[in-house]
C-alpha cells in the first residue's frame, strides 16, 4: 500500500483495494471498495452466498458499516492490521460467504458452540468457553449462550465478534517450567523443545494479541502472519513450524 511502511506480500489484493492504492490507516472502507475487494478475492461480488447462511442483512451497505465500526471499536487501525484480519476470513468464512461453520467431518463442526462469526467464535463441545466471555462483552441484548446461532444470524454479532476474537486471542509466552506429574519425560521434553523454538522464532510476539502481532508483520511478515494463523487454528504444545493441510496458509495469504 503506497504511503504505508508495510511490506505487503500478504495478499496483494488486500493491499490494492483501489486503483489509487491509498493508505487505509485510520480510514474507513467504502462500499464500492469492499465490493471490489470481494470480487478480486472470490471472482464475483456475491456475499453471504453459502446455502446455510441466514444472516439478517446481506447488503453491502450493512457489511461495510459494521466492518468499519468494528475496526474502530477494537483499534484495528493500521493497514497491516486490517489486511491481516481480513485475510483470516478467507478460510474462516470464505471471505464473507457464510457466518457459521458448515457441518462436516471435523469434531468442532458438530459442537453446540461451533465456530460462528467472521473469525469463528468457538467453544468446546457443549462448553461455551469463549461464548461466555463474549457474552460478558456484549451484555444481555443477545443471549448467545442459549442461542449461539445468533452469532451467525445477526450481522452485528458476526462482525463484532471477529474484532473481539482478534484482540482476545494472545500468543503464550511459552515459558520454561517444571515437569508436571501427568506428563512423561518424553512428552515434557518435546513440549519444552517446541516452546524454546517458539520463543526464539517469535520473540516480539510473545504474550501479544493478534492485533499487536499484526503490527510486527511490518518487520517480519512471513513469521508473524504464520503465528497469527496458527494461534487462530490452535497451536498445540509440541508444534513448531509445521504447515498442516487444515491451516490453509496459502488461502489465508
Amino acid at each position: 500500500i503506497d504511503n504505508c511502511t508495510v511490506p505487503v506480500v500478504v495478499d496483494f489484493e488486500m493491499a490494492d483495494i483501489t486503483k489509487g492504492k491509498s493508505c487505509y490507516c485510520n480510514k474507513d472502507l467504502t462500499e464500492e471498495e469492499l465490493r471490489t475487494l470481494v470480487k478480486t478475492i472470490n471472482g464475483k461480488d456475491t456475499i453471504w452466498g453459502v446455502a446455510n447462511c441466514n444472516i439478517d442483512d446481506k447488503s453491502y451497505a450493512a457489511l461495510t458499516f459494521q466492518l468499519n465500526a468494528m475496526f474502530r471499536k477494537y483499534n484495528i487501525n493500521e493497514c497491516i492490521q486490517k489486511i491481516a484480519s481480513l485475510a483470516m476470513t478467507s478460510v474462516e468464512t470464505g471471505f464473507f460467504q457464510t457466518a457459521g461453520e458448515v457441518s462436516g467431518n471435523t469434531a468442532s463442526s458438530q459442537y453446540f458452540y461451533k465456530g460462528r462469526g467472521l473469525l469463528q467464535l468457538t467453544g468446546s463441545g457443549n462448553q461455551p468457553v469463549m461464548y461466555s466471555d463474549y457474552q460478558q462483552k456484549i451484555g444481555t441484548a443477545h443471549d448467545i449462550i442459549n442461542n449461539p446461532d445468533l452469532v451467525a444470524q445477526k450481522l452485528f454479532l458476526a462482525v463484532d465478534s471477529a474484532g473481539w476474537v482478534w484482540n482476545q486471542i494472545k500468543s503464550p509466552s511459552w515459558p520454561v517450567r517444571d515437569k508436571r506429574s501427568d506428563e512423561t519425560q518424553t512428552e515434557f521434553e518435546a513440549k519444552m523443545k517446541a516452546s524454546e523454538w517458539k520463543r526464539n522464532k517469535f520473540p516480539k510476539g510473545l504474550s501479544k494479541n493478534l492485533n499487536g502481532i499484526a503490527l510486527l508483520m511490518k518487520e517480519n511478515e512471513e513469521d508473524y502472519f504464520f503465528l497469527i494463523s496458527r494461534l487462530l487454528q490452535g497451536y498445540i504444545p509440541t508444534s513448531t513450524s509445521d504447515y498442516p493441510t487444515a491451516l490453509h496458509l496459502d488461502r489465508r495469504k
